[in-house]
């Protein structure tokens, strides 16, 4: 038969990307030559004018775009195309998101499917110009016009994106150091650098981005943390555990030398804590999904309103605090039966209220399960349409959290495929 155009959108919604037609980057474009150049020239292209904008100290390097390159392959090539074989809008920023999601477990603040931004069908351009300076961004619309991106331009946006995530943590250092009255090129104890990097971590997960902090704020908001955080000691460790790594492996480092550490090793640790961080807490998200499972409806992937409060009240668990009308903004709350309103588990677990952190780029929030699984389907299809037959070939054999393989496709899941 056909194929079935369901490939990749069994666990999220299917219409996220599919119904997209504009151009990624449109604007004021004079890239007219743009289509009769291979797509190396056009990367290499790019590439130079982006790192000449982004400076000297850019982290926009041939190695990392390889491996950029091959973390995005298999969800590029599982896309639509347009006409040109490129990506339109919200392709890209599909691609994107994915792409951050897997290699970091950040949620780019507007690629996230299913926010607002997907409501109102913000383009691409739109959402980058926040965390893109206009001088870099419009290189990409120079080069690209009406072509779409390729998997080379999607390459060196995702790295510039990256560039700009460390260069934002690094600007965020340097006002911890200002607030100890250190200069950047003073050399600090180990204690010392732990405690630098305690502070940050606190500016990080408060998500606060004062122009200046000093000694008072400092105290106030170490406070507020460790009064309103409860893994804050868990997180202090997995810090430790990565600073006395990576002071171990860098030990021949003039920049890492004994009691004598430099702004430079300083940065280098906290960018490792924020790469590593979104994974390493997902585990508290595991947590408080077993929790809910465990106050489970009638298996039905719901909590009753009344139990979600009672876990509160009778059980300490501060998490679950929400008002019903929040609960309802979030998408969480079932009402179809106003005598038994309930929590939707997998809506609560994945919804805002759950993120422990934010920079003005991204999120760390809990990671959707449908991600990983979504990636194995990309991997195993390879294309953006797939068969029935193939489809539930590859989904019965997919784990999950909840469900071992082989799994039992049903016939009416079968029967939904074949509509679509």
């Amino acid at each position: 038969m056909a194929a079935s155009k369901a490939a990749l959108f069994v666990c999220a919604a299917a219409s996220l990307v599919g119904g997209a037609h504009g151009n990624a980057f449109r604007g004021n474009l004079r890239a007219a030559g743009v289509g009769n150049m291979s797509a190396e020239h056009i990367r290499s292209a790019v590439l130079s004018e982006v790192m000449a904008a982004l400076g000297d100290g850019n982290r926009v390097t041939d190695k990392r775009l390889s491996n950029l390159e091959e973390v995005l392959r298999p969800t590029y090539a599982a896309m639509p195309k347009n006409e040109h074989g490129n990506l339109d809008d919200a392709a890209a920023r599909y691609v994107l998101h994915r792409l951050f999601v897997q290699r970091h477990a950040m949620y780019i603040k507007g690629l996230e499917p299913g926010g607002e931004q997907w409501e109102r069908n913000t383009s691409t351009k739109e959402v980058l110009e926040d965390h893109i300076p206009e001088f870099v961004l419009s290189l990409f619309e120079e080069r690209l016009k009406d072509q779409g991106l390729s998997l080379h331009e999607m390459t060196v946006l995702a790295a510039t994106l990256e560039h700009l995530i460390h260069d934002e943590a690094e600007a965020r250092l340097e006002k911890v150091f200002h607030a100890y009255n250190l200069t950047l090129d003073a050399r600090v104890s180990e204690i010392q650098l732990q405690k630098l990097i305690d502070t940050y971590m606190i500016l990080f997960i408060m998500g606060k981005e004062p122009s200046a902090i000093d000694s008072k704020w400092l105290v106030k908001e170490s406070a507020a943390l460790q009064q309103g955080y409860s893994s804050w000691p868990e997180v202090r460790k997995f810090m430790n555990q990565i600073r006395s790594g990576m002071v171990a492996s860098n030990a021949a480092d003039p920049n890492y030398a004994a009691e004598s550490f430099s702004f430079t090793a300083a940065t280098q640790i906290v960018e490792e804590i924020g790469e590593r961080y979104g994974r390493w807490q997902n585990s508290e998200c595991m947590d408080l999904k077993e929790m809910l499972m465990n106050i489970e409806y009638a298996g039905s992937g719901r909590v009753l309103l009344r139990d979600f409060y009672g876990a509160a009240l009778n059980n300490g668990s501060w998490q679950f605090s929400e008002s019903v009308e929040y609960l309802r903004d979030l998408g969480a709350l079932d009402e179809a039966n106003p005598q038994a309103k309930g929590i939707y588990i997998a809506n609560y677990v994945n919804s805002p209220s759950n993120c422990v952190a934010s920079s003005s780029i991204f999120s760390v929030c809990c990671i959707n399960e449908c991600e990983a699984l979504m990636a194995s389907m990309e991997r195993q299809i390879a294309g953006p349409e797939g068969t029935v037959d193939r489809i539930v070939e590859v989904t019965s054999q997919l784990p999950s959290a909840s469900v071992a393989a082989p799994r039992e496709i049903s016939q009416d899941l079968r029967g939904r495929l074949q509509e679509i």
